[in-house]
């Protein structure tokens, strides 16, 4: 009998940070994409700066020396080495606090930072309280960062640089968008809002990530009136993002987390509330390893826009509790591995996991019978309820279960199951069965009709223990589904 055909072959083993050899290529250019400016004072190419902005950073530290601005209120001073108890207060437009460049090391200690007043471009760190940029390291201790303005992020690691955030709290609330100023060079292009694909509101971002830049935040507050708390972007391959023990809220329209194209991002031990947990696009990886997701719509939410057909984005969830007003997890015309273990999963619509064609314009095209990875999705170690949907016409779903009982309706995957498993349909579903060695237990609720094609089982009809049907139809062999 043919085996069941899946793209680049079934997850056969499982389990967070278990990372099939299967998926193509991991996260990584090996440098800096043309595309994107070189480094130093270059804006993104998102912007084109306008006639006023003057780059002014307040605290400026290179291998040449500490340099002091004029535009901000500051009490305290400030070292070439350190900034322990100051404070920095300034009601100006874009203008920069705390800049290390270069290969400087720096630590901010004790020290609050208020600024009020629109940012500039945000990619390029213009505008931020505390920037690293160039190959310079920065720690920043006990110390309190708010913004309020448009594109003003509290903090931002550009091209090489490290940031280490440790028992701080940055807040960025956001500022009023000026619908009428003219869109051409010399009024400034920068991206303002998220994409309109997001459906996400707000304009300010409290960290920004772009380059090769690796951050850390430690037991730290992150919050965000809209649009995002901690995001990634601009990625060269190489950028890493870590946030351990921390508070990380949105209190409007937007994401706690975004994991881009090139980014690795690792949450432990945190604490997530947002309209979307975290969004992760591209070629990238996301672990949530014991976090807590209060989710408005989505847990997650995995696409891809602008990118290529063969990328894959991979979600690594280990344990922690997640509650969703909508799906727990959303895949939109992406290739997925997603590998879930011993988490708590509830979604208020039901539905855990849900796959769709993505409607936004900017999504990546995948041309007519290109095969391409997939979706592949393990959960390990739960006992869970809700639904798994695959509705993306343009690939193959396939699900591992292992020590999972699961209740709930599967639809349109290839299921593979472990002795350990038990799966109990809820509402008549429709699935491809396949086995690599001892079953799971397949079961089904009263008048539920569970509709198989297999390549291990033989077309029969079977009653269930509780009251449902096994309806076996035919064999499934090459080219796999066909519902």
């Amino acid at each position: 009998m043919a085996k069941v055909y899946v793209p680049y072959e079934l997850p056969t083993a499982g389990g967070a940070g278990y990372r099939p050899a299967t998926i193509p290529e991991a996260p990584g250019f090996g440098g800096p994409p043309t595309e994107y400016p070189a480094p130093g004072l270059a804006s993104s190419p998102l912007a084109t700066l306008p006639d006023w902005f003057r780059y002014d950073p307040q605290v400026l530290v290179t291998k040449d020396g500490l340099v002091l601005g004029t535009s901000a209120e500051i009490i305290g001073t400030p070292t070439p080495e350190a900034a322990e108890n100051v404070t920095m207060k300034s009601d100006k437009t874009a203008i920069n606090g705390f800049v290390v460049k270069d290969d400087c090391t720096y630590t901010i200690r004790d020290t609050t930072i208020d600024f009020q007043g629109d940012g500039v471009d945000d990619f390029s760190g213009y505008g931020a309280g505390v920037q690293a940029a160039g190959e310079s390291t920065v720690v920043l201790e006990n110390t309190k960062i708010t913004t309020e303005g448009v594109i003003r992020p509290c903090t931002s690691a550009t091209e090489y640089s490290t940031l280490i955030v440790r028992n701080c709290e940055l807040d960025s609330k956001g500022g009023v968008i000026d619908r009428s100023a003219a869109n051409e060079p010399g009024a400034g292009k920068a991206m303002k809002e998220p994409p309109a694909g997001l459906g996400l509101g707000g304009n300010c971002r409290t960290h920004l990530s772009v380059g090769d830049s690796h951050s850390y935040f430690y037991d730290s507050k992150i919050y965000a009136e809209g649009w995002a708390a901690l995001s990634t972007d601009a990625c060269f391959g190489d950028l890493y993002l870590e946030a351990n023990r921390c508070d990380i809220q949105v209190r409007d329209n937007g994401y706690a987390s975004y994991c881009d194209h090139g980014a690795n991002v690792v949450l432990n031990d945190c604490n997530l509330k947002a309209t979307i947990g975290v969004i992760i696009a591209g070629k990238c990886r996301e672990f949530l390893n014991r976090c807590t997701v209060k989710a408005g719509d989505y847990a997650a939410m995995l696409h891809s826009v602008f990118g290529n057909t063969h990328e894959v984005s991979e979600l690594s969830v280990q344990g922690g509790d997640i509650k969703s007003g909508k799906e727990c997890f959303l895949i939109k015309s992406q290739n997925v591995y997603l590998d879930i273990r011993g988490a708590k999963l509830h979604s208020d619509t039901g539905v855990l996991i849900r796959t769709k064609f993505n409607e936004d314009p900017c999504r990546t095209e995948l041309p007519d019978f290109e095969e391409v990875y997939g979706v592949k999705a393990v959960l390990s170690d739960m006992d869970i309820e809700g639904d798994i949907l695959h509705e993306d016409p343009q690939r193959v779903m396939a699900l591992t279960l292992k020590h999972t009982k699961l209740k709930g309706r599967i639809e349109n995957a290839v299921i593979v199951t472990d002795p350990s498993t038990i799966w109990t349909a809820t509402a008549d579903s429709h699935v491809t069965v396949t086995a690599f060695g001892p079953m799971g237990k397949i079961d089904a609720l009263p008048d539920v009709t569970i509709y198989a094609k297999s390549d291990v089982l033989k077309p029969s009809t079977t009653d269930l223990p509780s009251g449902g049907k096994l309806v076996v139809e035919g064999q499934a062999g090459f080219p796999g589904l066909s519902f």
